[in-house]
């Protein structure tokens, strides 16, 4: 990784913390405003983090689908098998 996108980074993560220590002082005084508990405030803050893990884990669980599922025996529309010319080399 080179010096400008680490920048970029570093940037990007000292902007965030004190957004969302705005937007969480923000939203309690509205929840306060309204009447509603204070956990609505922290919502927006979670989703960001959750959407983050979420895609993270779906992601890995997609590679590992991908990666140990099974092909097709045989032929199937895409052509045929490929390892099925190199079994008897290995057997």
């Amino acid at each position: 990784m080179d010096a400008v996108n680490s920048n970029l980074i570093l940037i990007s993560v000292i902007a965030f913390i004190p957004s969302a220590a705005l937007m969480i002082v923000a939203g309690l005084k509205r929840c306060h405003d309204s009447g509603v508990d204070w956990w609505y405030a922290i919502m927006p803050v979670a989703l960001l983090f959750m959407v983050n893990i979420i895609t993270i884990i779906l992601g890995a669980a997609a590679f590992f689908f991908l990666f140990f599922q099974k092909g097709d025996e045989g032929v199937n529309p895409h052509g045929t098998e490929p390892f099925k010319p190199y079994q008897s080399q290995i057997q």
